[in-house]
């Protein structure tokens, strides 16, 4: 189960640092930046950034770090998509994709990647679409969230978007509150990015 793997690293975290309050939620925090990848104007997937908290980055990194380097290395990083990142794949790795509203399931990424970045746990990985959209004709949202609320997944306040490859016409977005998936006990509101892209 998500929450208790996810409960089993955050105990890990804490090992070397200050308790806190084990009731309160969320426990770890993560922001979040997406790229949209352009092929000939159409979006083909979603890159997606993790940059976790100073207090869970510092267990995961004592733990899996293991010859303390400052850096993972292949079989550091195998390890940790194995013992943690792949743990999120049952809430479709808390990246919620719909296009026109229809829900796009993640049972798999491409690209996974892990480094620590000015003693951060920093993660990357590439969702595919599963097929390439027009965003000037087809509205793409992109909500981020831990159904269970355990994990705090926000997109990064100064720059949570970025655009790479072959546009046409400009691309922006909109930040709105995702009011129609309501979680925690209906009390908190997820974030959702909606592409707005004016075609030719």
């Amino acid at each position: 189960m998500l929450f208790r793997i996810f409960l089993g690293l955050f105990v890990l975290a804490l090992a070397a640092l200050p308790l806190r309050d084990s009731r309160a939620h969320p426990h770890i925090w993560i922001d979040v930046v997406s790229t949209f990848e352009f092929k000939e104007g159409k979006v083909t997937g979603l890159r997606v950034r993790w940059t976790f908290d100073e207090f869970f980055s510092a267990g995961i990194i004592h733990h899996f770090d293991k010859d303390k380097s400052g850096s993972f290395d292949d079989a550091e990083t195998a390890s940790l998509q194995k013992g943690a990142f792949e743990a999120t794949q049952d809430d479709s790795y808390f990246t919620h994709i719909k296009i026109n509203d229809a829900r796009i399931r993640l049972k798999k990424v491409q690209s996974y990647k892990a480094e620590i970045f000015k003693s951060s746990l920093v993660m990357e990985f590439v969702a595919q679409l599963p097929e390439p959209v027009d965003p000037s004709k087809d509205k793409i949202t992109v909500s981020v969230f831990d159904s269970t609320y355990y994990v705090d997944v926000a997109f990064e306040k100064l720059d949570p978007v970025r655009f790479s490859g072959e546009q046409n016409g400009f691309c922006t977005f909109k930040m709105l509150k995702d009011k129609g998936n309501p979680i925690y006990f209906n009390s908190v509101h997820p974030q959702l990015l909606e592409l707005v892209c004016t075609g030719e």
